[in-house]
């Protein structure tokens, strides 16, 4: 079974072969969460944030449509599921929010002991 920051590697890989050559015909952004970008040879990439991370989708290729799933942990950069993590809302004074996301087992140990932490 391969490694959490070897399947982002997988991953990144993949995406690079799906988009490799292609030339950016324009970037659209319909949604807050969502970043398209249409090539020249009506292929597309959805770059999509959902509560799981963010999500790469490759349309209008020769090998169909690929999805390449991935969310990394703010502290190890390693790969992580949803059972395994806390999602962290980072509220930044311009009024943005920024979601991260972090293992227990990265997160825990780094918070001060007067902060409690439910179960």
């Amino acid at each position: 079974m391969p490694s959490a920051t070897n399947k982002l590697s997988e991953e990144s890989v993949q995406a690079t072969e799906l988009l490799a050559g292609k030339v950016v015909a324009r970037v659209v952004r319909h949604r807050e969460s969502e970043v398209l970008v249409e090539f020249t040879d009506n292929a597309r990439l959805f770059v999509d944030h959902t509560t799981h991370g963010v999500e790469l989708s490759v349309t209008g290729t020769q090998e169909g449509t690929q999805t390449v799933e991935a969310i990394a942990c703010c502290f190890c950069a390693e790969s992580i599921n949803q059972e395994m993590s806390v999602e962290l809302s980072v509220h930044i004074p311009d009024g943005a929010t920024q979601l991260l996301w972090a293992h227990t087992r990265c997160l825990y140990p780094r918070l001060h002991e007067s902060v409690p932490v439910l179960p």
